[in-house]
């Protein structure tokens, strides 16, 4: 018995460094004998990211796997995810008077996505060993603070000019794309 995968319209790279190929494909099929994949199916607590919260922290405490550090350290990091962006939450929703609201939202978002990242980033270092499980939450700790630091600003009224300024180049951006469209789309065709 053999899987056989059809891929269209793509690019298959193969060697390192210098010895590196490229073949680009309009199709290209590949047949994998399922005789050779071997498939583990992991029960409840086998793996580290299975283990109850329990099962965990009893793993943890008898084995030194940067793995079941790296999972303790991601569940204890996400609830106080949640909290950090509730502190982002007022700071980013102000917006400057007769500016778009989207500026805001973007500015929001992509700080959503680099904050996110850079959590995915810290577990993965510390599932294979290179830092601690407490960078986690140092890094938690300055991402609170600042979050803390612009919600004070945002009640007094003060919030740095670079983030007022955020959201406003974001509008400043969609009038020039939009005057840019704009204009191409009443050109007459060639």
């Amino acid at each position: 018995m053999q899987l056989m995968l059809l891929l269209r319209h793509g690019t298959r790279l193969e060697g390192r460094g210098k010895n590196q190929r490229m073949l680009r494909f309009d199709e290209y099929k590949v047949s994998i004998p399922l005789g050779e994949l071997t498939l583990h199916r992991f029960k409840q607590g086998e793996y580290p990211t299975t283990m109850l919260a329990g099962q965990l922290w009893r793993y943890l405490n008898t084995h030194q796997d940067p793995v079941a550090s790296a999972e303790w350290a991601r569940r204890l990091a996400l609830p106080l995810f949640v909290v950090i962006l509730f502190f982002f939450a007022l700071p980013l929703s102000l917006s400057p008077k007769r500016s778009g609201k989207a500026g805001s939202l973007l500015t929001g978002i992509a700080l959503l996505i680099a904050l996110y990242n850079l959590q995915i980033m810290l577990h993965r270092q510390i599932s294979q060993g290179e830092i601690g499980a407490w960078s986690m939450a140092a890094v938690q700790i300055g991402e609170l603070a600042l979050a803390l630091w612009l919600w004070r600003r945002a009640e007094q009224d003060k919030l740095p000019a670079v983030l007022m300024l955020s959201g406003e180049s974001f509008y400043l951006l969609h009038q020039w794309l939009l005057h840019k469209l704009g204009r191409r789309m009443d050109s007459p065709a060639p």
